[in-house]
């Protein structure tokens, strides 16, 4: 994967002071040419903390822009994966993201259904398709 700065920007995230930096990481497809994958991650790192080292937590669950209902509710949620279809499950609480910011660590986003989409179809596709080739799965490959 050759990583690159698709952005860097200083923002306030749930009102905290951040430097938010786009990504994009290109994996490499000479396995396959016709099949492009990129991972697109979002990095948010506290700006009191610029150019020093902070503790970094990897996940999909800190910034929404896909599921813009959930906005106001911050609390546990059940997502149903595929879709943009959520349900609060529990009270209100600060933002995850918030939370760290305030403590000092950062977080980054990554967009897991960008690198595999969430389908059937996706199979052929995405990093799936990109490891068989463009080809539909055998039955004795793993996962199937």
């Amino acid at each position: 994967v050759t990583w690159k700065v698709a952005g860097v920007r200083e923002e306030k995230v749930y009102g905290v002071a951040a430097i938010v930096t786009h990504l994009i990481g290109q994996v490499d497809n000479s396995r396959d040419p016709a099949i492009t994958v990129d991972i697109p991650v979002t990095l948010a790192t506290p700006a009191a903390a610029r150019g020093k080292p902070v503790p970094v937590i990897i996940g999909d669950i800190f910034i929404h822009p896909f599921f813009p209902g959930m906005n106001g509710h911050h609390g546990p949620y059940l997502h149903f994966p595929g879709t943009s279809m959520c349900i609060a499950v529990g009270p209100p609480t600060e933002p995850a993201a918030q939370q760290l910011l305030e403590r000092g660590w950062g977080f980054a986003s990554v967009d897991y259904d960008a690198v595999q989409p969430d389908n059937g179809a996706g199979l052929v596709k995405g990093i799936i398709g990109l490891t068989h080739r463009g080809q539909p799965r055998k039955m004795d490959t793993w996962g199937v």
